[in-house]
């Protein structure tokens, strides 16, 4: 299936979208600027004492009118790639088959469950192994990273990345279609709107 330049488009925005919201976290309140931690190693184990200027409420406010809301577009992502929910298995030992013959428990240096990202996807309208290739193709292109890097990374042959990341494109670009022809016979809400404007 050829994707148009315009479902490219929305599909990379997507993308963004949700990489954008997984991210947010590392950013949220409160850690903008140097902790105790890093007054310490800066001023080499003797910080300034404090100044006597407290204005901690200011910085409550200020802190909470740094955090973002959802993007509107936050929805179509999240029925797309479904919700992220911290991975159980990482880290854990499986059985394997050593060169012995025999068989011995071994953390794998990727996790077999969530492919290192610490997190999996759940009841996303994509399936799971085309949803990591294309957040990772998004978040690792942020990084000028090229496709065997990235394969690479992922526990995938370059053949393999290729093939699901043609997949999940095509995939997504049919749902897009999918929520456009509901959303014009009136059968999904506002929340889809933006998504499903005409090409």
């Amino acid at each position: 299936m050829a994707i148009s330049k315009h479902m490219q488009s929305t599909i990379d925005t997507l993308v963004s979208i949700y990489l954008n919201h997984l991210e947010r976290y590392v950013y949220e309140a409160g850690c903008h600027g140097m902790g105790t931690l890093g007054k310490i190693i800066d001023f080499q184990g003797d910080p300034p004492p404090p100044s006597g200027m407290d204005r901690s409420n200011d910085k409550l406010i200020d802190e909470t009118l740094k955090m973002r809301e959802e993007h509107a577009l936050f929805a179509s992502a999240r029925y797309l790639f479904g919700w992220k929910h911290d991975c159980n298995h990482c880290g854990k030992a499986y059985p394997v088959v050593n060169e012995n013959g025999k068989r011995i428990l071994m953390v794998p240096n990727v996790c077999p469950v969530c492919h290192g990202n610490r997190f999996i996807l759940l009841k996303g309208e994509l399936p799971e192994s085309n949803t990591l290739v294309l957040l990772a193709e998004g978040f690792y292109a942020r990084k000028k990273l090229k496709q065997h890097q990235i394969a690479d990374r992922m526990g995938l042959t370059e053949r393999q990345y290729e093939g699901r990341l043609k997949k999940g494109r095509e995939l997504m670009a049919e749902e897009i279609q999918r929520i456009r022809r509901f959303r014009e016979a009136g059968v999904m809400g506002d929340e889809f709107k933006a998504v499903v404007g005409g090409e």
